[in-house]
């Protein structure tokens, strides 16, 4: 289940949400057969580094979001280093692999093998404060749906996240992160992390909107 904020709170399921929000905008020509009996493309980034919104009328129920498995360009959450500290990132897969071999799905009892690996963009958030009722009402971190570097991890270290839709620009919906939540993830991910693992993390660049921070200072969440 999902709250959505688009005037007034309610909670629904996401499959409903989605298909909601993209039932005028179907699109045939998706090259994957899950995609092609949804009838739906995922988050994707276009020729120019743009992501494009998905264009759907039907989600299937055991499509990632929903079920057990991690498939390309699912939402997820890993810990990184950055300037010798370790952050929390929110990233989307770009990719998946088994040994050398490139799949487009994963279940998260396989991921934590040594022979998977994912390949992930980090997304650009910025902090939004409250305003209304509904998962906007708490402090939150909003997907500007546009991504920062990429990077490829120990499947272990990534962890599958599910995150509120919002739909306040029914035009521009996009992912919602409770700095609570959040918080509360990067705490137990970092606790569960073996010492001996942090030189394994993915090392990433700081930029002026990475790692997250409001009005130049680091945030943590």
């Amino acid at each position: 289940m999902v709250s959505v904020t688009q005037g007034s709170s309610v909670m629904v399921h996401k499959a409903r949400v989605l298909r909601q929000v993209f039932k005028y905008r179907s699109h045939r020509g998706s090259t994957n057969q899950l995609k092609r009996v949804a009838n739906i493309r995922r988050f994707t980034t276009s020729a120019l580094g743009e992501p494009t919104l998905p264009a759907t009328t039907e989600l299937l129920a055991d499509e990632s979001l929903l079920g057990r498995a991690l498939m390309i360009n699912d939402p997820i959450l890993t810990l990184v280093s950055c300037e010798g500290r370790v952050f929390l990132a929110v990233g989307q897969i770009t990719q998946i692999k088994i040994d050398t071999r490139t799949v487009e799905s994963v279940t998260q009892e396989l991921q934590s093998e040594d022979t998977v690996s994912i390949s992930f963009q980090i997304m650009r958030l910025k902090m939004c404060l409250p305003t209304q009722a509904g998962p906007d009402s708490a402090e939150h971190w909003e997907w500007t749906q546009r991504f920062e570097t990429s990077h490829r991890s120990p499947g272990r270290f990534i962890q599958a996240y599910n995150p509120d839709v919002s739909v306040s620009n029914p035009f521009e919906p996009t992912y919602i992160f409770p700095t609570i939540g959040l918080r509360e993830m990067a705490a137990a991910m970092f606790e569960g992390m073996a010492p001996s693992s942090i030189s394994l993390l993915p090392v990433v660049k700081s930029s002026p909107t990475f790692p997250y921070r409001v009005e130049g200072m680091y945030r943590k969440v």
